[in-house]
């Protein structure tokens, strides 16, 4: 089975307004003061765009289910990528797995 990224995130409802919400969250901000932090990000809200969920995806799926899934990310052209499964694997388990996590 082959889809795009952008379906992924799609699917699994995940909007930029998330992780705003996440990023000014009480328990994140107050990690600002803390000295054993380097290079705390200070951002804005048209920081945190579609590009920018697309590459947390990205590398949420790369590091947790590449081996378990068998889910291959491949990039094709300058910034698409598209997610390859083994044959047989059904997008709803797949869903399933990764929003339990999420």
């Amino acid at each position: 089975m082959r889809f795009s990224l952008k379906y992924l995130a799609r699917r699994l409802y995940i909007k930029r307004h998330r992780f705003w919400n996440t990023y000014m969250s009480d328990e994140v901000q107050s990690k600002r003061a803390d000295d054993t932090i380097i290079n705390f990000p200070i951002l804005s809200p048209a920081d945190i765009d579609y590009e920018y969920v697309y590459a947390y995806v990205k590398d949420w799926v790369t590091k947790k289910y590449t081996d378990d899934l068998d889910i291959m990310i491949n990039k094709i052209g300058n910034d698409d990528y598209y997610c390859e499964t083994k044959r047989g694997s059904l997008m709803n388990n797949i869903l399933d797995r990764i929003h339990e996590d999420y």
